[in-house]
Protein backbone atom coordinates (compact mmCIF):
# COMPACT_ATOMS: atom_id res chain seq x y z
CA UNK A 1 0.00 0.00 0.00
CA UNK A 2 1.45 3.38 -1.08
CA UNK A 3 0.88 5.88 1.72
CA UNK A 4 4.02 7.99 1.37
CA UNK A 5 2.57 10.25 -1.34
CA UNK A 6 -0.66 10.64 0.59
CA UNK A 7 1.21 11.82 3.69
CA UNK A 8 3.13 14.34 1.64
CA UNK A 9 -0.07 15.74 0.16
CA UNK A 10 -1.62 16.01 3.65
CA UNK A 11 1.42 17.91 5.00
CA UNK A 12 1.44 20.28 2.07
CA UNK A 13 -2.30 20.84 2.40
CA UNK A 14 -2.02 21.63 6.07
CA UNK A 15 0.83 24.06 5.36
CA UNK A 16 -1.24 25.85 2.72
CA UNK A 17 -4.19 25.99 5.08
CA UNK A 18 -2.01 27.54 7.75
CA UNK A 19 -0.85 30.18 5.30
CA UNK A 20 -4.39 30.92 4.26
CA UNK A 21 -5.63 31.58 7.78
CA UNK A 22 -2.52 33.46 9.05
CA UNK A 23 -3.50 37.03 10.13
CA UNK A 24 -2.33 39.86 7.88
CA UNK A 25 -0.77 42.68 9.97
CA UNK A 26 -1.48 46.17 8.48
CA UNK A 27 0.35 49.15 10.11
CA UNK A 28 -2.04 51.98 11.10
CA UNK A 29 -1.21 55.38 9.60
CA UNK A 30 0.58 57.73 11.98
CA UNK A 31 -1.61 60.38 13.59
CA UNK A 32 -1.16 63.64 11.77
CA UNK A 33 0.60 66.31 13.84
CA UNK A 34 -1.98 68.67 15.28
CA UNK A 35 -1.21 72.35 15.22
CA UNK A 36 -3.09 75.25 16.76
CA UNK A 37 -2.74 78.88 15.69
CA UNK A 38 -3.24 82.05 17.71
CA UNK A 39 -3.56 85.76 16.90
CA UNK A 40 -4.36 88.68 19.21
CA UNK A 41 -6.62 91.64 18.43
CA UNK A 42 -5.55 94.27 19.15
CA UNK A 43 -1.84 93.72 19.74
CA UNK A 44 -1.87 96.79 21.98
CA UNK A 45 -4.71 97.65 24.35
CA UNK A 46 -5.89 100.91 25.84
CA UNK A 47 -6.58 101.40 29.54
CA UNK A 48 -9.53 99.18 30.42
CA UNK A 49 -9.38 97.42 27.06
CA UNK A 50 -9.45 93.67 26.51
CA UNK A 51 -7.52 91.53 24.05
CA UNK A 52 -9.33 88.90 21.98
CA UNK A 53 -7.61 85.79 20.63
CA UNK A 54 -8.62 83.80 17.59
CA UNK A 55 -7.26 80.79 15.76
CA UNK A 56 -7.94 77.22 14.81
CA UNK A 57 -6.74 73.65 15.06
CA UNK A 58 -5.36 71.92 11.96
CA UNK A 59 -7.40 68.76 12.53
CA UNK A 60 -11.04 69.70 12.60
CA UNK A 61 -12.61 68.72 15.89
CA UNK A 62 -14.84 70.13 18.61
CA UNK A 63 -12.43 70.71 21.49
CA UNK A 64 -11.86 72.69 24.66
CA UNK A 65 -9.50 75.66 24.41
CA UNK A 66 -7.80 77.20 27.43
CA UNK A 67 -6.29 80.70 27.18
CA UNK A 68 -3.19 81.06 29.36
CA UNK A 69 -1.15 84.08 30.50
CA UNK A 70 2.50 83.88 31.48
CA UNK A 71 2.72 85.16 35.05
CA UNK A 72 6.32 85.34 36.31
CA UNK A 73 7.22 82.24 34.32
CA UNK A 74 4.10 80.26 35.26
CA UNK A 75 1.34 79.72 32.70
CA UNK A 76 -2.04 80.40 34.31
CA UNK A 77 -5.51 79.77 32.85
CA UNK A 78 -7.43 83.02 32.35
CA UNK A 79 -10.31 82.00 30.05
CA UNK A 80 -11.72 79.08 28.09
CA UNK A 81 -13.86 78.39 25.05
CA UNK A 82 -14.71 75.54 22.66
CA UNK A 83 -13.83 75.23 19.01
CA UNK A 84 -16.49 75.09 16.34
CA UNK A 85 -17.00 71.94 14.28
CA UNK A 86 -14.50 73.42 11.85
CA UNK A 87 -11.89 73.73 14.57
CA UNK A 88 -12.07 77.53 14.96
CA UNK A 89 -12.11 79.35 18.29
CA UNK A 90 -12.52 82.85 19.72
CA UNK A 91 -11.67 83.66 23.32
CA UNK A 92 -11.07 86.90 25.25
CA UNK A 93 -9.24 87.74 28.45
CA UNK A 94 -11.98 89.11 30.73
CA UNK A 95 -9.44 91.37 32.45
CA UNK A 96 -7.47 94.30 31.02
CA UNK A 97 -3.95 92.86 31.05
CA UNK A 98 -0.78 92.86 29.01
CA UNK A 99 1.76 90.08 28.67
CA UNK A 100 2.53 86.84 26.87
CA UNK A 101 -0.38 84.56 25.96
CA UNK A 102 -0.90 81.09 24.48
CA UNK A 103 -3.74 78.62 24.05
CA UNK A 104 -3.73 74.98 25.13
CA UNK A 105 -6.06 72.22 23.96
CA UNK A 106 -6.02 69.51 26.66
CA UNK A 107 -5.94 65.81 25.84
CA UNK A 108 -9.42 64.73 24.74
CA UNK A 109 -11.43 61.71 23.62
CA UNK A 110 -13.34 62.49 20.42
CA UNK A 111 -15.32 59.93 18.35
CA UNK A 112 -13.51 57.02 19.95
CA UNK A 113 -10.08 58.55 19.35
CA UNK A 114 -7.71 59.96 21.93
CA UNK A 115 -6.41 63.35 20.86
CA UNK A 116 -3.17 64.50 22.34
CA UNK A 117 -2.78 67.83 24.13
CA UNK A 118 -1.54 70.60 21.86
CA UNK A 119 -0.12 74.06 22.64
CA UNK A 120 0.06 77.10 20.37
CA UNK A 121 2.99 79.42 19.92
CA UNK A 122 2.99 82.54 22.09
CA UNK A 123 1.73 86.03 21.29
CA UNK A 124 2.44 89.23 23.22
CA UNK A 125 -0.13 91.90 24.01
CA UNK A 126 1.27 95.29 25.06
CA UNK A 127 0.02 98.80 25.67
CA UNK A 128 -1.39 100.52 22.61
CA UNK A 129 0.97 102.89 20.80
CA UNK A 130 -1.55 103.91 18.16
CA UNK A 131 -5.14 104.99 17.77
CA UNK A 132 -6.66 103.39 14.69
CA UNK A 133 -9.27 104.87 12.41
CA UNK A 134 -12.56 105.10 14.27
CA UNK A 135 -11.05 104.61 17.74
CA UNK A 136 -11.38 106.99 20.70
CA UNK A 137 -8.99 107.87 23.51
CA UNK A 138 -11.28 108.47 26.46
CA UNK A 139 -10.60 110.66 29.47
CA UNK A 140 -7.89 109.01 31.57
CA UNK A 141 -6.63 106.74 28.79
CA UNK A 142 -3.23 106.95 27.14
CA UNK A 143 -1.01 105.67 24.32
CA UNK A 144 2.51 104.45 25.09
CA UNK A 145 5.40 104.45 22.60
CA UNK A 146 6.60 100.91 21.69
CA UNK A 147 9.66 101.16 23.92
CA UNK A 148 7.80 102.75 26.82
CA UNK A 149 9.61 106.10 26.50
CA UNK A 150 6.65 108.47 25.95
CA UNK A 151 2.95 108.55 26.75
CA UNK A 152 0.21 110.56 25.08
CA UNK A 153 -2.34 111.09 27.85
CA UNK A 154 -5.95 112.25 27.57
CA UNK A 155 -6.08 113.99 30.93
CA UNK A 156 -9.34 114.21 32.92
CA UNK A 157 -9.12 118.03 32.73
CA UNK A 158 -9.46 117.91 28.93
CA UNK A 159 -5.82 118.55 28.04
CA UNK A 160 -4.03 116.09 25.74
CA UNK A 161 -0.37 115.93 26.79
CA UNK A 162 2.75 114.13 25.59
CA UNK A 163 4.98 113.24 28.53
CA UNK A 164 8.10 111.24 29.21
CA UNK A 165 7.52 108.02 31.16
CA UNK A 166 10.69 108.34 33.22
CA UNK A 167 10.19 109.65 36.75
CA UNK A 168 9.73 112.55 37.10
CA UNK A 169 7.55 112.79 33.99
CA UNK A 170 8.17 115.83 31.78
CA UNK A 171 5.45 117.39 29.63
CA UNK A 172 6.89 118.07 26.20
CA UNK A 173 3.76 119.01 24.27
CA UNK A 174 0.06 119.58 24.82
CA UNK A 175 -3.07 120.79 23.04
CA UNK A 176 -3.60 123.43 25.74
CA UNK A 177 -7.26 122.46 26.15
CA UNK A 178 -7.45 122.16 29.94
CA UNK A 179 -10.71 123.29 31.49
CA UNK A 180 -12.90 120.84 29.56
CA UNK A 181 -13.37 117.82 31.87
CA UNK A 182 -14.37 114.64 30.08
CA UNK A 183 -12.97 115.68 26.70
CA UNK A 184 -11.93 112.82 24.39
CA UNK A 185 -9.67 112.33 21.39
CA UNK A 186 -11.18 110.76 18.28
CA UNK A 187 -9.38 109.43 15.20
CA UNK A 188 -12.21 110.00 12.77
CA UNK A 189 -12.81 107.64 9.86
CA UNK A 190 -12.41 110.64 7.53
CA UNK A 191 -8.80 111.04 8.71
CA UNK A 192 -9.12 114.03 11.03
CA UNK A 193 -7.85 113.75 14.60
CA UNK A 194 -10.16 115.80 16.79
CA UNK A 195 -10.46 116.61 20.48
CA UNK A 196 -14.05 117.27 21.53
CA UNK A 197 -15.80 118.00 24.81
CA UNK A 198 -18.71 115.91 26.18
CA UNK A 199 -21.13 118.04 24.13
CA UNK A 200 -19.11 117.25 20.95
CA UNK A 201 -17.85 120.83 20.69
CA UNK A 202 -14.55 120.89 18.79
CA UNK A 203 -11.63 121.97 20.97
CA UNK A 204 -8.67 121.05 18.76
CA UNK A 205 -7.89 119.15 15.56
CA UNK A 206 -5.08 118.28 13.15
CA UNK A 207 -7.20 119.40 10.17
CA UNK A 208 -6.23 116.28 8.23
CA UNK A 209 -8.50 114.47 5.81
CA UNK A 210 -7.43 111.07 4.52
CA UNK A 211 -9.81 108.19 5.21
CA UNK A 212 -8.33 105.31 7.16
CA UNK A 213 -5.54 107.32 8.83
CA UNK A 214 -4.10 106.36 12.23
CA UNK A 215 -2.44 108.22 15.10
CA UNK A 216 0.79 106.85 16.59
CA UNK A 217 3.41 107.71 19.21
CA UNK A 218 7.05 106.69 18.71
CA UNK A 219 10.09 106.39 20.96
CA UNK A 220 11.61 109.60 19.58
CA UNK A 221 8.70 111.59 21.00
CA UNK A 222 6.98 111.83 17.64
CA UNK A 223 3.19 112.07 17.51
CA UNK A 224 1.86 111.67 13.99
CA UNK A 225 -1.25 111.10 11.92
CA UNK A 226 -0.40 108.94 8.94
CA UNK A 227 -1.92 106.91 6.16
CA UNK A 228 0.45 103.99 5.87
CA UNK A 229 3.88 105.50 5.33
CA UNK A 230 2.56 108.94 4.38
CA UNK A 231 2.68 111.38 7.31
CA UNK A 232 -0.20 113.86 7.22
CA UNK A 233 0.54 115.65 10.49
CA UNK A 234 3.29 115.33 13.07
CA UNK A 235 4.47 116.84 16.29
CA UNK A 236 8.07 115.98 17.23
CA UNK A 237 9.03 116.59 20.84
CA UNK A 238 12.43 118.03 21.67
CA UNK A 239 13.24 116.96 25.22
CA UNK A 240 17.01 117.04 25.43
CA UNK A 241 18.26 120.49 24.45
CA UNK A 242 22.05 120.71 24.62
CA UNK A 243 22.48 124.37 23.64
CA UNK A 244 20.49 127.46 22.77
CA UNK A 245 18.60 128.22 20.71
CA UNK A 246 16.08 125.46 21.50
CA UNK A 247 14.62 125.80 18.03
CA UNK A 248 10.98 125.27 17.29
CA UNK A 249 10.31 121.85 18.83
CA UNK A 250 9.53 123.18 22.34
CA UNK A 251 8.19 126.56 21.29
CA UNK A 252 4.55 125.82 22.07
CA UNK A 253 5.40 124.33 25.46
CA UNK A 254 7.45 127.41 26.40
CA UNK A 255 4.81 129.77 25.01
CA UNK A 256 2.10 128.22 27.13
CA UNK A 257 3.97 129.24 30.28
CA UNK A 258 3.41 132.91 29.41
CA UNK A 259 -0.23 132.25 28.51
CA UNK A 260 -0.81 130.51 31.84
CA UNK A 261 0.93 133.37 33.68
CA UNK A 262 -1.19 135.94 31.78
CA UNK A 263 1.88 137.98 30.89
CA UNK A 264 0.75 141.44 29.75
CA UNK A 265 2.07 143.23 26.67
CA UNK A 266 4.73 145.92 27.04
CA UNK A 267 7.54 147.16 24.80
CA UNK A 268 9.59 148.28 27.77
CA UNK A 269 9.03 145.67 30.49
CA UNK A 270 10.57 142.22 30.88
CA UNK A 271 9.28 138.96 32.30
CA UNK A 272 11.46 136.30 33.91
CA UNK A 273 10.69 132.61 34.42
CA UNK A 274 12.63 129.35 34.19
CA UNK A 275 13.25 130.01 30.48
CA UNK A 276 14.98 133.34 31.02
CA UNK A 277 14.29 137.07 30.92
CA UNK A 278 12.60 138.49 27.81
CA UNK A 279 10.84 141.66 26.71
CA UNK A 280 7.06 141.26 26.90
CA UNK A 281 6.12 142.37 23.40
CA UNK A 282 5.39 140.19 20.33
CA UNK A 283 9.00 139.65 19.25
CA UNK A 284 10.20 139.19 22.83
CA UNK A 285 7.56 136.46 23.21
CA UNK A 286 8.84 134.71 20.06
CA UNK A 287 12.45 135.10 21.24
CA UNK A 288 11.53 133.34 24.50
CA UNK A 289 9.69 130.52 22.68
CA UNK A 290 12.71 129.98 20.43
CA UNK A 291 15.14 130.14 23.35
CA UNK A 292 17.20 132.94 21.81
CA UNK A 293 20.00 134.57 23.77
CA UNK A 294 18.20 137.94 23.84
CA UNK A 295 14.97 139.63 22.78
CA UNK A 296 15.00 140.16 19.00
CA UNK A 297 12.66 142.55 17.15
CA UNK A 298 10.41 142.12 14.13
CA UNK A 299 13.15 143.88 12.10
CA UNK A 300 15.98 141.59 13.26
CA UNK A 301 14.06 138.28 13.15
CA UNK A 302 14.62 138.02 9.35
CA UNK A 303 18.38 137.85 9.98
CA UNK A 304 18.06 134.52 11.80
CA UNK A 305 15.25 132.99 9.72
CA UNK A 306 14.54 131.85 6.18
CA UNK A 307 11.42 132.46 4.13
CA UNK A 308 9.13 129.44 3.63
CA UNK A 309 5.82 128.89 1.85
CA UNK A 310 2.39 128.66 3.42
CA UNK A 311 2.29 124.91 2.71
CA UNK A 312 5.59 124.43 4.58
CA UNK A 313 4.34 125.98 7.83
CA UNK A 314 4.68 123.76 10.89
CA UNK A 315 4.54 124.32 14.63
CA UNK A 316 7.24 126.74 15.77
CA UNK A 317 7.45 128.75 12.55
CA UNK A 318 6.40 132.42 12.53
CA UNK A 319 4.52 134.92 10.41
CA UNK A 320 6.53 138.14 10.61
CA UNK A 321 5.74 141.68 9.51
CA UNK A 322 8.94 143.77 9.91
CA UNK A 323 8.38 146.85 12.04
CA UNK A 324 4.83 145.78 12.86
CA UNK A 325 4.09 142.38 14.43
CA UNK A 326 5.07 138.69 14.64
CA UNK A 327 3.08 135.60 15.67
CA UNK A 328 4.17 132.01 16.21
CA UNK A 329 2.34 129.39 14.15
CA UNK A 330 1.13 126.34 16.13
CA UNK A 331 -1.27 124.30 13.94
CA UNK A 332 -3.92 124.66 11.26
CA UNK A 333 -7.39 125.19 12.70
CA UNK A 334 -9.36 124.01 9.67
CA UNK A 335 -8.96 121.79 6.62
CA UNK A 336 -9.04 124.73 4.23
CA UNK A 337 -5.95 126.27 5.91
CA UNK A 338 -7.63 129.64 6.19
CA UNK A 339 -7.33 129.69 9.99
CA UNK A 340 -4.58 128.64 12.34
CA UNK A 341 -3.73 128.37 16.03
CA UNK A 342 -1.09 130.90 17.05
CA UNK A 343 0.82 132.25 20.04
CA UNK A 344 1.10 136.03 20.17
CA UNK A 345 1.52 139.01 22.49
CA UNK A 346 -0.82 141.94 21.84
CA UNK A 347 -1.88 145.00 23.86
CA UNK A 348 -5.48 143.77 23.88
CA UNK A 349 -5.01 140.14 24.88
CA UNK A 350 -1.50 139.85 26.35
CA UNK A 351 0.11 136.43 25.86
CA UNK A 352 -2.50 134.32 24.09
CA UNK A 353 -3.01 131.04 22.26
CA UNK A 354 -5.96 131.41 19.91
CA UNK A 355 -7.18 131.06 16.33
CA UNK A 356 -6.23 133.68 13.73
CA UNK A 357 -7.22 134.12 10.08
CA UNK A 358 -4.39 133.42 7.65
CA UNK A 359 -2.11 135.28 7.34
CA UNK A 360 -3.51 137.83 9.83
CA UNK A 361 -6.50 140.07 10.48
CA UNK A 362 -7.68 141.89 7.35
CA UNK A 363 -7.51 145.23 9.18
CA UNK A 364 -3.87 144.71 10.15
CA UNK A 365 -1.82 144.69 6.93
CA UNK A 366 -2.12 140.90 6.37
CA UNK A 367 -0.11 140.98 3.11
CA UNK A 368 2.96 142.15 5.02
CA UNK A 369 3.11 138.89 7.06
CA UNK A 370 5.66 136.44 5.67
CA UNK A 371 6.06 132.80 6.83
CA UNK A 372 9.56 132.22 8.23
CA UNK A 373 11.51 129.40 9.88
CA UNK A 374 14.33 129.67 12.40
CA UNK A 375 17.65 128.89 10.71
CA UNK A 376 19.57 125.97 12.17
Amino acid sequence: MRTHGIKERIVVGLALAAVAVAPVLVQAPAEAATRVSIAATPAGILTGGHATFAGGVSTRSHRLVRLQLNSAGVWRNVAKARTTKRGKYLVADPSSRIGQYRVVMPRARVSGRTLRAVTSSTVTVGLASSLESGQTLQSGQFLTSPGGVYQLVMQPDGNLVLTTVADPATVVWSTNTAGHPGARLVMQYAGNLVLVDPANVLLWSTSTADAGSDLSVDDAGGVSVHDGTTVLWDRVAGVHVPTDPVGTSQAAVRGQTWVDAKVKYSQSKYYTNSYGRYRTDCSGFVSMMWGLSSSYTTRTIPSITTVITKDQLRSGDVLNSPGYHVVLFDAWANAAHTQYWAYEETPSSGAAHHVLPYPYWSSSRPKSFVPRRLSQ
